[in-house]
């Protein structure tokens, strides 16, 4: 697949996930296989005003050959302020966020609010496009609420303003990150642009990623929810869209401590040890998921002060089994 000049490979594509698509993180997931990843959520404001937490989430990560940066605005003229930003940190992809569900975002006129106001989407589509020489793509919602599905006009207009790509949830904005994906919206997307379209939303296992691309013919696949406890699903899509292809295998308890061993000290190449112990709790406790013990470690988790101190747990937990 091409998104503009940029050829992706074979595979799926790791969504942006506020919190959770950190440096380290991406980098955990292109070492699983993942094709494309994209940054966290990056707040135009807080980029304009040089917030620190805001621009290192468009630090390359090692192994990322394609940056795709994903920013959130309120108006063309944020959107094209920040992407010229972002494309000099580096991007070499630029993501629109018309698809953020919460409503402290809605709130201000950003993320899914978009999705009732399509003259913004193009113009900001088209401010973006005319800032930046690299791709432009955007991330959409099926609509605002059921039975209102807004995408596809949607991607027709960023399509028509120069989007590269279009990235689509095919849930609606009153469903936030649960309940039923819409394939016939996805489908419709598909069927309504030439541009490529990549089909997101409820994707955890292999056999999910396989419905979705056999019943809406996207291009490829986006993951995101699901990579929080099995990041391992980039290598098994990779390998089942291969010729020859296997199915998923079982992930086995050791694999899954030594990726905790493996992230934390990503995040301490990274951040160093304070602050790495502080945020490795949530994806420590995502990726022990299923590992007899895993319980008691979650509930211990606030005693990671060291990197002694998880090594420690770890070996405790593998010795639990």
């Amino acid at each position: 697949m091409r998104i503009g000049n940029i050829e992706i490979p074979r595979g799926a594509v790791l969504a942006p996930m506020a919190g959770v698509t950190c440096v380290p993180f991406r980098r955990l997931c292109i070492e699983l296989g993942a094709a494309l990843t994209v940054t966290e959520m990056i707040s135009a404001d807080a980029l304009l005003r040089s917030a620190v937490r805001h621009r290192e989430r468009i630090e390359k990560a090692p192994g990322e050959r394609i940056l795709a940066g994903q920013i959130l605005a309120r108006s063309p003229e944020q959107f094209a302020g920040a992407a010229g930003v972002i494309v000099e940190m580096g991007a070499d992809i630029v993501d629109l966020n018309f698809g953020c569900p919460s409503r402290k975002v809605i709130k201000t006129g950003g993320g899914a609010a978009f999705a009732k106001d399509p003259d913004r989407i193009a113009a900001s589509v088209r401010a973006v496009v005319r800032a930046v020489d690299v791709p432009v793509t955007v991330k959409l919602r099926a609509g605002w609420k059921k039975g209102d599905a807004t995408a596809p006009e949607a991607a027709r207009i960023a399509e028509r303003e120069g989007a590269s790509a279009v990235f689509i949830h095919g849930r609606y904005r009153d469903q936030v990150h649960s309940g039923p994906v819409d394939l016939e919206v996805i489908k419709s997307v598909k069927q309504s642009v030439s541009v490529p379209v990549v089909g997101n939303g409820g994707i955890r296992e292999l056999e999910d990623a396989g419905r979705m691309l056999s019943e809406t013919g996207c291009d490829m696949i986006m993951i995101g929810q699901g990579a929080m406890t099995n990041p391992w699903i980039f290598s098994a899509v990779q390998s089942a869209l291969s010729p020859g292809g296997s199915r998923m295998q079982k992930v086995t308890d050791p694999e899954r401590i030594s990726t905790v061993r493996k992230m934390f000290d990503y995040y301490i190449e990274w951040a160093g040890e304070k602050r790495a112990c502080l945020e490795i709790r949530k994806y420590a406790s995502w990726l022990v998921r299923g590992v007899p013990g895993a319980a008691e470690f979650r509930r211990n988790l606030g005693r990671v002060t060291s990197q002694a101190v998880l090594v420690e747990m770890l070996d405790g937990l593998s010795g639990s089994g």
